[in-house]
């Protein structure tokens, strides 16, 4: 009888709660028109068909607040802007309002300390800019900015600066930008004033796109676009130093026609991924004890110039977009070796650029 008693108020294992993620796309005529949002079955990673949730030009690029409340999306065009919105449940998102990025072609934003402002980068003239965020998620105008100066070796790529990203360290000490023109990572305190940015040159003719930060915040990862590679960088106090630099595509792989694209930590802080635009691929290392990173596969991806992905926040899966084949795929994540797997689904929407999982 004890038996039987014990079975029955044994807690019930919880079932998983459904994931969705939003995706940011060129928008065309007769092509994509904005924001799109995607649900997704938790157990086997299927995704259902894209639903429209905001009509917004060349939404690039995507930040969500830590609640699910708001989210925001660069025009990336050349009178650049940044646009929030209200975020409702089941139905399309609210408009709020727009303010100018500062500059032109922006290509990424993130939250700011305390979530109480937009960090924007804008590849078109190297401008960064923090646009304070009001109490019902709304923009003001931009009350820091930042023109950088500068060029790299590569006359046709680096004629000039070219902001690429701009984060807020989550241990809010700094703020860091990646500059694809002129091969640097400009670190500026958290919340950005009138002080010059530290610079920590890469390897010239790199490209520094996007990075990545590891969970201690000791150790900060770059994927530089044009030389395919990454670096890693030690940082202690002011110094920041790179200590490695390791191609993201298999070995003898020509460079030429091959770009990085995205780079992001699993949750586990164990390992990284990046994208390989050209050779269609996603490189993965395992994140070493020491900062080091160390290569465990070049996966092949069936989309074409995989751009954007991003992991969800348990770490079980990983979504890419195929900009030029008009794609969506998802992969499982094995939890013992952070090997992609292949779930056989894939879903179409015109130039799919940036992939943003919901907050859980």
């Amino acid at each position: 009888m004890f038996l039987g008693f014990t079975a029955v108020v044994t807690p019930m294992m919880s079932q998983p709660t459904e994931l969705s993620f939003y995706v940011g796309t060129y928008t065309s005529e007769g092509g994509s028109k904005g924001v799109y949002e995607v649900k997704m079955d938790p157990k086997t990673g299927a995704m259902e068909t894209p639903t429209l949730v905001a009509e917004t030009p060349n939404p690039s690029y995507l930040a969500l607040d830590s609640h699910n409340r708001f989210l925001y999306a660069v025009d990336e065009s050349s009178n650049g802007s940044v646009s929030a919105f209200a975020i409702n449940p089941g139905s399309k998102l609210t408009f709020l309002n727009k303010q100018p990025s500062e500059g032109s072609w922006p290509c990424h934003l993130s939250l700011g300390v305390n979530q109480r402002s937009i960090l924007v980068a804008n590849y078109g003239n190297g401008a960064l800019a923090r646009l304070p965020i009001h109490s019902d998620g709304s923009l003001g105008a931009a009350n820091w900015e930042f023109v950088n100066t500068g060029s790299g070796p590569n006359r046709e790529r680096q004629e000039g600066p070219h902001a690429h990203a701009m984060y807020t360290d989550s241990r809010r000490r700094f703020s860091y930008s990646c500059d694809l023109g002129t091969d640097e990572l400009l670190v500026f305190p958290a919340s950005p004033g009138k002080e010059t940015p530290r610079r920590v040159k890469l390897q010239p003719g790199a490209g520094p796109r996007h990075a990545a930060m590891n969970r201690n915040g000791r150790f900060l990862y770059v994927c530089n676009e044009m030389g395919n590679t990454v670096s890693t960088l030690a940082i202690e106090g002011p110094e920041w130093k790179e200590i490695q630099s390791l191609s993201t595509l298999p070995e003898g792989h020509p460079v030429e026609g091959t770009t990085t694209a995205e780079i992001f930590c699993h949750p586990n802080g164990r390992w990284l991924y990046v994208t390989n635009r050209g050779h269609d691929s996603i490189a993965q290392f395992s994140i070493l004890s020491n900062g080091q990173l160390e290569l465990v596969e070049v996966k092949p991806v069936s989309v074409q110039i995989p751009r954007g992905f991003a992991i969800d926040s348990k770490g079980k899966w990983l979504v890419v977009a195929g900009q030029n084949s008009n794609d969506i795929e998802s992969f499982g994540i094995d939890a013992k070796s952070g090997k992609l797997k292949v779930t056989g689904s894939k879903i179409g929407l015109s130039s799919p650029v940036c992939i943003l999982f919901a907050k859980p």
